[in-house]
């Protein structure tokens, strides 16, 4: 599954607790996070990890997201795949 880029207002109007810009990166990022998992061999338990990671994206990793350290994809898998280890 092939992500657009990074909307950066949308990534910040979520860090200031913008309940619209937290729906929107939770609608854009939950499939290819379930995707991905599930290509991991999580079959059953996918859709609970990928929750799990994003909760964990929106209690302590969203705030710290910033453009100039990567792509705020990155950050998104990188928490996917540690739940998932």
């Amino acid at each position: 599954m092939k992500l657009s880029a990074t909307r950066w207002t949308i990534v910040q109007a979520a860090q200031t607790g913008d309940e619209e810009a937290v729906r929107a990166l939770c609608e854009k990022y939950w499939p290819p996070v379930v995707s991905y998992l599930s290509g991991r061999g999580l079959r059953a338990d996918a859709e609970d990890v990928a929750q799990e990671a994003l909760v964990a994206l929106l209690q302590s990793a969203l705030g710290k997201a910033d453009r100039k350290a990567g792509r705020f994809r990155g950050l998104v898998f990188s928490i996917a795949r540690n739940h998932l280890l």
